[in-house]
């Protein structure tokens, strides 16, 4: 997957104003997503994405494994980056868009497999 084409993506959403911000929203955003995963599953979901989304750095800061749903999701990143509940569906939205278009078929799989299914949902609607 090619990180800077998601954070160009992610920076052209008009409330995200510098390249820190869209990084860290992405990695919270995937990172939630990872640690809705169990252990196997998260490490196949990041085992073929770059650098910047490695499974270290995508979990390390999460406590323990959650089975976060879609809407909750939503709502941790519109209170961690102060946002509106409809900038933060947008943000989210973007982030699962284009990464998606992007993510290498062993990562399809892993959160087909893995993710509960509402989260699932929320990702493939985007």
């Amino acid at each position: 997957m090619e990180y800077n084409q998601l954070l160009e993506s992610v920076k052209s959403l008009e409330f995200v104003q510098n390249d820190e911000l869209a990084d860290a929203a992405i990695k919270a955003t995937l990172g939630k997503v990872v640690s809705s995963m169990d252990e196997d599953g998260a490490k196949k979901f990041t085992s073929s994405l770059s650098e910047p989304l490695s499974y270290e750095r995508l979990r390390s800061h999460q406590a323990s494994t959650t089975n976060l749903r879609g809407q909750e999701l939503i709502l941790e990143i519109a209170a961690q980056f102060n946002l509106d509940q409809s900038d933060a569906e947008r943000l989210v939205m973007c982030i699962f868009r284009n990464a998606k278009e992007q993510f290498p078929d062993e990562s399809k799989r892993a959160m087909e497999e893995k993710l509960n299914p509402e989260l699932l949902g929320l990702v493939q609607q985007s």
